[in-house]
Formats: C-alpha cells, structure tokens, sequence
C-alpha cells in the first residue's frame, strides 16, 4: 500500500515538479509536526524501506501502525491541507496514538528511546528470557529525573508514561504530586504483568498504585498519603481509578471538607461508594438517600456497608425487604456478609432475632452460604451478643452442610 501511494508520488514529482530545495512540512494524523524529521523527499521517494525511516524518526509510531504516507506538492497542499509551502508529507495512522519527533524530547541518553519503544508492558515475568524486565531496569538507569519527567508528560506509550511516573516516586522527587495530579485523568490502558498473570490497567490507576507503594516501601518520603487522598477526593470524575473505590472511600474519615463532594461523587458522578463514608457523618438528610440506595440491587453492596457505618432504626426494615428479595438467594459472598454485617452493627436484640430465624428457616445450599457469611463476620468483628446464634445452630448446620463446626 505505501509503495503504491509512493509511486504515485513519483508521477506527481515527475508530472509537477519540486523545487531543488523544498520546504517540507509533515503532518501526522492531521497535526502538523514542528521541527526537523530528518528525511529528505529523496529519501521517501528512493528507500525501500520508507515505513520503517519514518517510524525511527518519531517517537510513538510503529512502523505497522502506518496506514498510508501521501506526498503533495505546493498546489496539492494548499487545496488538501490549506499549508502553503512547497511540499506537504501527510501521514495516517491505524491507531491514531499521538507521536512526537525524537529530537523533541531532548534526552540526556539517545538510547532512552530505543529501550523504551521495546517495552510492552510493566511488571515481572517468570518466563524465562523474557528481555522486558531488563528493559526496564536499563531504562531507569539511563534516566535522569528530568528524563523521567519528559517521559512521564510527553511520551506517547502509556506503558511509558506510567513506567516514568513510577522511578520518579523512588527517587523521591519533588515534581511527583504535580504529576500525579496531571496524570489522574490519563485513561489509556496499559499492560500489567506479575509472574505468570496479565491484566490490564490504566495510566491513572497505575500512577496511584506507584505512588501509594513508594509510601509503604519508604516512608521517609516528602510527600505522603494526604497529599494523595485530597487529590483522589477533590479531582473530579475519576470513576476509572479502582482503588478510589476498594481502598480510599471505604476508610476516609468524616471531615467536614470532605462532605460536599462525596455527595456530588454520589449522586452526579455515580461513585457508589462513596455513601459508605458519608454514612459515617450521620445526618438526618442523608437516611432517604441510603434507604433508597437498599431498594436498589445496582447499589446494595455499598448501601449495605453504608448501615454498617450508621446503624439507624429506619434502615432495618429495607435491609429485610433487601434480604427477601434478593440476597437470599444471591450467589455474592461479599453482599452476604455485607448483609449480616450491617445487621450486627445495630448490636442489639431484635437483630440478634432476625439472624437466629433466618438461619432457623434456611436448608441447604442457602444455607450454607449464609452461615459462611455469618460466622465470617462473626470471626472478623467483636460482638460477643451474636456468639450464641452460633453455638445454637452450628451442629444443624454442620450436619446440613458438612460444613466443620
């Protein structure tokens, strides 16, 4: 395809003529690159290997991810490109990623760039032979902190941005807050590997681990946890950070500062979790909008955490009507204990005589997973009021379930 476009060119060279000395202006994608690329027209137009010049020429762009390469002279361009000079290099790409000539990023090392484009994706391997780790290690040695801050703006590969990111925080570099805040809107996906497992991630999320990490390994750093939740909590839209979700909002203490944007993660960015912290503020206000969240399967998980956090008498009746029409039978560990976690909150004797004739009522395979539950959270949490639950329908259930006593 890109031989036939360049012998078209040819004909266009032959038919129209170019000057001797050509200004020449690329284009990549419909963006125009600034700066000197480093190949003439006689280079294109006689390399047999033009997909491959041009590629080492940039910084993320493969030479297979080159869809067409198109040469037009003064006329052409002012038409196609509205460009006015003597010849116009319009590139396409398959991906559409962004790419950046390499003399742009002004390295320390030029072979920064080589290792970088072979690397992949982040992580540790157990094949063995398997380069990328060495890859990356010599990449970290060969980088300065200011060539990890280039890498971690402006590289196109989000492996690398996230990889930069990363050596930056064990250095303990004061950009790294500044980063992070840039990076946490950064949603292009990346590879993750340890040993054996592959899964994929994204720039943000892979930056709040790195960050978050660096903490527990050294904790001499100069920036800390704080610096991280306050951006976590007060950056809007960042629904595609997981831990935000598993780790910070399940924990965050009820601040008063905190209060108004939790409800507007809530309620206008569809965060979830985010009730569970608010629960933990007890306000009146906020007892119709958790009740509403019980009568909503979509929301149990955290409404269920959320009564745990603020046991209130008005709640109990929907964790009931919850449990009868959709957690019995529920095949959800984590919702099931979710469930009876809520329920000992209250710690008093109507729920001791809710859970004793739940499971009074229960057989089977219900059963099972619902005394698994229990004497789950029974274990994890201190409430001596619900032992006797236990040692009352432990030999049933054991005969039951073969479940151990």
């Amino acid at each position: 395809m890109i031989k036939r476009l360049l012998t078209i060119a040819l004909g266009i060279i032959a038919l129209c003529g170019f000057a001797k000395t050509q200004n020449v202006v690329w284009v990549v994608d419909g963006k125009v690159i600034n700066g000197d690329v480093g190949i003439s027209i006689q280079d294109l137009t006689t390399d047999n290997q033009t997909d491959t010049l041009i590629a080492q020429a940039f910084v993320g762009l493969d030479a297979d991810d080159i869809a067409s390469i198109s040469i037009l002279n003064r006329d052409k361009a002012a038409t196609s490109c509205c460009i006015d000079t003597d010849t116009v290099v319009v590139i396409k790409t398959k991906s559409g990623r962004p790419v950046r000539l390499r003399d742009e990023l002004g390295l320390s090392d030029n072979r920064i760039l080589d290792i970088a484009q072979k690397i992949s994706w982040i992580g540790t391997s157990s094949y063995i032979g398997d380069q990328n780790m060495a890859y990356q290690q010599l990449l970290s040695n060969l980088c300065t902190n200011s060539d990890l801050i280039t890498l971690a703006q402006l590289y196109p590969k989000p492996q690398i941005r996230a990889l930069a990111f990363e050596f930056l925080t064990y250095r303990d570099d004061p950009s790294v807050p500044q980063l992070l805040e840039h990076a946490l809107t950064d949603t292009c996906e990346l590879i993750r590997q340890s040993a054996d497992v592959r899964w994929t991630s994204n720039v943000a999320e892979y930056d709040v681990w790195a960050f978050r990490n660096s903490q527990m390994i050294d904790s001499s750093l100069t920036y800390n946890y704080q610096v991280l939740d306050s951006l976590l909590i007060f950056t809007p839209n960042l629904s595609h950070i997981d831990f935000i979700s598993i780790r910070l909002l399940p924990s965050l203490p009820a601040l008063e500062k905190y209060y108004a944007r939790l409800h507007s993660m809530f309620e206008q960015e569809g965060i979830d979790d985010a009730l569970i912290p608010l629960a933990r503020y007890h306000r009146e206000q906020d007892i119709s909008l958790i009740a509403q969240a019980l009568s909503r399967p979509s929301k149990a998980y955290a409404a269920l955490h959320a009564v745990a956090n603020w046991p209130h008498p008005s709640f109990l009746p929907h964790l009931l009507s919850l449990f009868d029409s959709n957690l019995k039978s529920t095949g959800r560990d984590d919702l099931l204990e979710a469930f009876y976690s809520a329920l000992m909150a209250y710690d008093d004797q109507a729920t001791y005589d809710v859970i004793d004739q739940i499971l009074s009522h229960l057989e089977g395979r219900m059963l099972e997973r619902n005394s698994k539950a229990f004497k789950s959270v029974l274990k994890e949490q201190e409430r001596p009021r619900y032992m006797p639950i236990w040692e009352k329908h432990r030999i049933r259930i054991a005969l039951m379930t073969k479940v151990p006593g």
